[in-house]
Parts: structure tokens; C-alpha cells; sequence
């Protein structure tokens, strides 16, 4: 069977129209369309692993769960293009989960009613984005490893949890149970609430609530799922970037990576998350994808992309000299201001100068240029049976974009997709 780039070929095989054509014209998907285009999507090879995109750049992973809208599809559609045409504004591309999985499991799962209101909705979704899944920027990942999947159990495993996840599933169960409860067990809750974060080495604020804590607890689990699917999607794709949203994933993808390193690697190097400072905002609301295209093709936007590539080049090479930290990142800093002032200056002049607003949207990426001692909760330590698989695990993450001679392995990187609010909040 014939190897389809992406989605929009199925479509056109399938159905006779790509995602556009088909909203454009109003066709509502009928249920034998989604059989056949179920059929043919269950048997047909996913599209190649993005080994061949430039070790240089960056692109950042983007999963299928909905909760706190780390997912693009599946989530708001109204915001779905602004959102992505802001990212693929800072980013040279996205990989993002296959929506048609979750359509895939609805049917698996003998729901077909809800399949089909699934299928037309990712339509939908799809049609909005269809341009820049023509033009390549935009790619499609089917990896949906499970909980149980060894490349998420050695990550669970270093967090002192089982794929069943057990801890949080008991504190969901406790909530529920609390209202009926005496007093003393709510103070109880917020309690082992707290001992919880502890042991992620995370803080927990005074004078919490059980209900409070429960939301707490729900927000940690959805980012400790988030997490470990990131890692082992990353791990088995070159052609991807770890990528978070929140303060929590922060916290759990670096001290995961740390942990992992500081298995086998030698001490003395270190794991560095730095602000970029200030990103032209564009009103991605108003902005076509034909515009965004022509927005990354320019030399503007291109030469802000190979600032950043220069400045995390040059940053490696200050912090392997010896140079103190904080003097390589306020360097580092200063040139990401000076490019971003450029681009600002740049897009103001270009045709589409209306779609500049005032302000910026703040972007922070962390790079790996190296590995320190960044400290790990001994909680967070894995047992002798995991530390060699996870270490596996991050160094397959790490090196799995190698320079084109191969003679060096080239940067991962941590994207910041949005501002998280703090772990304290």
C-alpha cells in the first residue's frame, strides 16, 4: 500500500475532496464515508518519522490532551489557527497528534455515532490547517504509546509510580468520599496533598482546602501524563521537541532529564531554561495561513530563526569555557532582544504591517546545551531496574538529532509553548 504524506491525502483517496473542499462545500461526512475512510486509515503506513528535518531547528511537540488546552485539536476550535500560526511564527514547525487516532479508537471502541460527530468536527479542524500540512511546516504524529508502554513505565517508574497510577486515582476517590467524612479527614487530605508534592519536589501553599488540594492533585496528574507521553514520543522522533505549556510539566520534563543523565553521564553539566525575552505579537485572529506562509518565508523572520540558532550555538560555547551562568544568559538575552526589535521593525514595514499589535507574546525555550547538577528530590530517583532504561530513554531523547557531518550530536530542545502560571498559584 501506497505511503500517504498526510491527512489531506487520505482525505482526496478516500472521499474525493481534501478538508477544505469538503467544509467549503458544506458535505456533512456521511457514516459510510467514515467507514471507509476508517478502513483505509487503520491499514495505511503513518507517514515517516521526521528524521530529515534540519538538526538545527526546532519543533516543538504539541499532544492530543485536552486538558488545561495543551492539545490543538479536539479543544477550541475557534482559537485553533491563531494558535498555530502564533507558534509556527516563533518555531520553524509543529508536530502535532493525529486527530484521526481518536476518531481510530471511537470506532475501535464501537461508538460509532460519536465516531462520526468526532470525524466531522476533525474536519473541520483540519481544514483550517490544511495549507500548512501542504506546505510541510505543519506534520502529524500517529505515536500514542500507552501508560504501559515501556516508554512511559520507565518514566513512571522514576517517579515512584505504576502505569495504573494509583496515588492519584486514590486521592480522586477521597474526594469524592470527603463530604460525608468527619472533619479531621479533610485536614487529613490537604495533608498527604502535601506530602504528595513533596516528594515531586514541588511546593504546596498554606491554608489550603481539601477541594482546593484535589484540583491541585488533578492539575499533577494531568502533567505527569503529559509528560511522560512527550518524552517517549521524543525519544522514538528526531524529527520533534519536547514541549510544555505550565510550570508543573516544566519541573517534571526537567527533573526526568536530569534524572536520567545523572545515571550514567558525567557530573558537570547542566540543564538550563532561558527567557527569550520578546517576540513581535502578531494578531494571529486576523492572519491568514497564506499570510503566515509568506511571513516565514521572508528574510525577516528567518534571520530571527538563525539569531536564535547563533545565540544558543554561542551560549553553549560561553558555558563550556567556564563563563558564569548568569553573564552567558544575560549575553544570550540581549541578543534575542536586539533580533526581536529587528523582526519588529521589519514586519511593521511589510504589507501585512495591520496585523501588528502593540505588546509581544513572551516565548521561552529551554536548550540542552550541556548537563549540571540540577537537583532531583530523592523521591524522584529511579530504582536500579529503571535507571537503565530511562536513562536510555533520554539519552535516545537527547541524541536524537545529530549534526549532518555526525560527528556531534546537536541540540534537543524544551519549548515553552505558553506562559504557565506559578507552581505556587
Amino acid at each position: 500500500m501506497a505511503r500517504r504524506s498526510d491527512l489531506v491525502d487520505l482525505y482526496k483517496d478516500v472521499l474525493g475532496s481534501t478538508p477544505a473542499t469538503l467544509v467549503k462545500t458544506g458535505h456533512q461526512v456521511t457514516a459510510a464515508q467514515l467507514s471507509a475512510l476508517i478502513g483505509e486509515y487503520a491499514q495505511a503506513p503513518s507517514g515517516e518519522i521526521g528524521t530529515h528535518r534540519d538538526p538545527f531547528e526546532i519543533w516543538p511537540l504539541v499532544s492530543h490532551h485536552t486538558h488545561g488546552s495543551r492539545g490543538l485539536f479536539g479543544t477550541n476550535s475557534r482559537s485553533l489557527l491563531p494558535r498555530t500560526l502564533t507558534m509556527l511564527l516563533i518555531h520553524d514547525g509543529l508536530v502535532v497528534a493525529d486527530p484521526l487516532q481518536d476518531v481510530l479508537r471511537d470506532w475501535t471502541e464501537g461508538h460509532r455515532d460519536k465516531a462520526l460527530r468526532r470525524l466531522q468536527r476533525t474536519t473541520e479542524e483540519l481544514a483550517q490547517v490544511e495549507g500548512l500540512l501542504t506546505h510541510g511546516v505543519l506534520r502529524l504524529t500517529q505515536m500514542r504509546p500507552a501508560l504501559q508502554d515501556t516508554s512511559r513505565a520507565v518514566v513512571l517508574e522514576a517517579f515512584g509510580l505504576t502505569p495504573e497510577m494509583r496515588v492519584f486515582t486514590n486521592f480522586a476517590e477521597a474526594a469524592v468520599a470527603l463530604p460525608d467524612l468527619p472533619a479531621s479527614f479533610d485536614q487529613r487530605y490537604v495533608a498527604e496533598a502535601r506530602e504528595l508534592f513533596g516528594r515531586f519536589g514541588l511546593p504546596f501553599p498554606a491554608g489550603e482546602d481539601s477541594k482546593a488540594a484535589s484540583e491541585r492533585v488533578k492539575a499533577l496528574a494531568a502533567a505527569v501524563i503529559e509528560v511522560t507521553w512527550q518524552v517517549a514520543v521524543a525519544a522514538n522522533d528526531p524529527g520533534c521537541d519536547i514541549a510544555v505549556r505550565g510550570r508543573l510539566e516544566q519541573h517534571l520534563a526537567e527533573a526526568i532529564i536530569a534524572t536520567g543523565l545523572n545515571a550514567d553521564l558525567a557530573s558537570g553539566r547542566h540543564f538550563s531554561r532561558l527567557a527569550l525575552g520578546e517576540v513581535p505579537n502578531l494578531d494571529a485572529a486576523s492572519l491568514s495561513v497564506a499570510d503566515a506562509l509568506a511571513i516565514r518565508r521572508g528574510d525577516a523572520f528567518e534571520a530571527f530563526r538563525s539569531s536564535l540558532r547563533v545565540g544558543l550555538d554561542r551560549l553553549d560555547a560561553d558555558t563550556s569555557s567556564g563563563r558564569q551562568d548568569y553573564l552567558a544568559i544575560a549575553s544570550f538575552e540581549e541578543a534575542m532582544r536586539d533580533s526581536a526589535v529587528r523582526l519588529r521593525e521589519q514586519v511593521s514595514r511589510a504589507s501585512f504591517k495591520d496585523t501588528v499589535i502593540s505588546g509581544g507574546i513572551s516565548a521561552a525555550i529551554g536548550a540542552v546545551p550541556g548537563f549540571a547538577g540540577l537537583t532531583v528530590d530523592p523521591a524522584l530517583g529511579a530504582t536500579a531496574g529503571a535507571a537503565t532504561s530511562l536513562t536510555a530513554l533520554v539519552v535516545q531523547w537527547l541524541y536524537g538529532r545529530r549534526r549532518p557531518s555526525g560527528s556531534r550530536v546537536a541540540e534537543r530542545y524544551l519549548a515553552m509553548l505558553a506562559g504557565g502560571s506559578r507552581m505556587t498559584d
